[in-house]
C-alpha cells in the first residue's frame, strides 16, 4: 500500500464509492478512510465490498458495505431511500469493467453492458444523490475517467467511447452545479496495475498517444 499523508484539517465527510470491492475503488476507499472520512463501500458483489470494509475497519476507519447494481435504477433508488436522513457528501463514480475485441467482432451485449455500467450507471448514481446534496448545502461528485477519456486505443471501442462521453457529462454537470457548495470533477488516471489490465501490445499506442498529447499541450 502506498504511503498516505496524515489526516487533513478538512471536515470528515460521508463518501460513497461505487466499485469499491477491488482495484482503484478499494484503494480510494482505503485512502479516504485514512483521511478520517466515513466510507460507504458499494459493489455489485457484496463479499468484495465487505473485504474492503474489513481492511478499513482493521485500520480503525469508519465504513459500511453495501451491494449495489449501478445499472439498476430501482436498486439505486432503494439504496438511497434506505439511507434515510443520512447524508452523502461525496459520490465517487468508479464502477467499471473492460472488454477487448475488434469492432467487427465486438459482441453487442458486451457493448451494451459497458455503456450501462460506465455511462448509464454514472448518470443514475449522480441523479440519485444530487437532491440530498442540494438539501444539505454541500456536494461533490467525482467521476473516475481514464487515459481513454482523452485518447483512443485499439480493441477497446466501448470503453473509449464511454470514457470520452464521461468527460462531456462531467462538463455539463459542472455547469449545472457550479456553486460554492457543489462541484463536479472528472479524475483521469493514467494506466495502472490492476487484475483486469495486462501489458498487451495494443496498449502501446495509447501510451504513445498520451505522451504526444502531453507534449502538444505544453
Amino acid at each position: 500500500m502506498p504511503n498516505i499523508p496524515p489526516k487533513n484539517e478538512n471536515p470528515a465527510r460521508t463518501i460513497l464509492v461505487t466499485g469499491a470491492g477491488g482495484g482503484l475503488g478499494r484503494g480510494l476507499s482505503l485512502c479516504l478512510a485514512q483521511q478520517g472520512h466515513s466510507i460507504l463501500a458499494t459493489d455489485l458483489h457484496l463479499d468484495a465490498a465487505q473485504e474492503t470494509v474489513a481492511q478499513i475497519e482493521a485500520a480503525g476507519g469508519r465504513t459500511q458495505a453495501h451491494a449495489l447494481d449501478v445499472t439498476s435504477e430501482e436498486n439505486i433508488q432503494s439504496f438511497v431511500s434506505a439511507l434515510g436522513e443520512s447524508r452523502i457528501d461525496v459520490l465517487v463514480n468508479n464502477a467499471g469493467l473492460q472488454h477487448v475485441a475488434r469492432i467487427e467482432e465486438f459482441p453487442v451485449e458486451k457493448w451494451d453492458l459497458l455503456m450501462s455500467v460506465l455511462l448509464r450507471g454514472t448518470f443514475l448514481m449522480t441523479r440519485a444523490v444530487l437532491p440530498g446534496m442540494r438539501a444539505h448545502g454541500f456536494g461533490r461528485v467525482i467521476h473516475i475517467g481514464s487515459i481513454h477519456s482523452l485518447i483512443a486505443s485499439p480493441y477497446k471501442s466501448a470503453y473509449v467511447a464511454a470514457k470520452h462521453a464521461l468527460i462531456g457529462f462531467s462538463k455539463t454537470l459542472a455547469l449545472e452545479r457550479r456553486t460554492r457548495t457543489s462541484r463536479a470533477t472528472p479524475f483521469v488516471p493514467h494506466i495502472f496495475a490492476h487484475r483486469s489490465w495486462t501489458r498487451r501490445s495494443q496498449d502501446r499506442p495509447a501510451r504513445a498517444a498520451f505522451r504526444r498529447t502531453k507534449s502538444s499541450s505544453v
